[in-house]
């Protein structure tokens, strides 16, 4: 699979390229910058929610159709606000129903293999810096 400039950065983002901050809108908000102007509030997280969702979705649909269907099936099943793994955290943190869609498409696009991606060329640390 083949992304453009700009859902490249988000793609790096996701397979750990950047440093992380404790506010991944805030950090993706800053790759966002990087090829449009960026906004405040509400607006500006549906836009790159809208980026981040696509993106997962041209990843799923990659796959054959019935590991495609399964991923699908998961994603939906992880969204639950009760959705069994969430007993397992030691320090629960409140439920957001954007939150948890960005982070399921975030791992989803963590394991897609994109051809056109190059970490060494595309990487913008002056953005976000670099994992240590």
């Amino acid at each position: 699979m083949q992304v453009n400039e700009y859902a490249k950065h988000f793609f790096l983002y996701a397979k750990d390229w950047y440093r992380r901050s404790e506010d991944p809108w805030k950090d993706l908000k800053k790759l966002r910058g990087i090829h449009f102007i960026t906004m405040d509030g509400k607006e500006e997280k549906d836009l790159i929610l809208n980026k981040i969702t696509q993106c997962a979705i041209e990843c799923v649909l990659e796959h054959p159709r019935h590991k495609a269907l399964t991923e699908f099936q998961e994603l939906l099943a992880k969204l639950s606000p009760d959705f069994w793994l969430r007993g397992f955290n030691k320090t629960p943190k409140p439920y957001v129903y954007e939150t948890e869609l960005l982070e399921i498409c975030l791992n989803i696009m963590r394991f897609s293999n994109i051809e056109n991606l190059n970490p060494d060329k595309d990487c913008r640390f002056d953005v976000l810096p670099s994992p240590e």
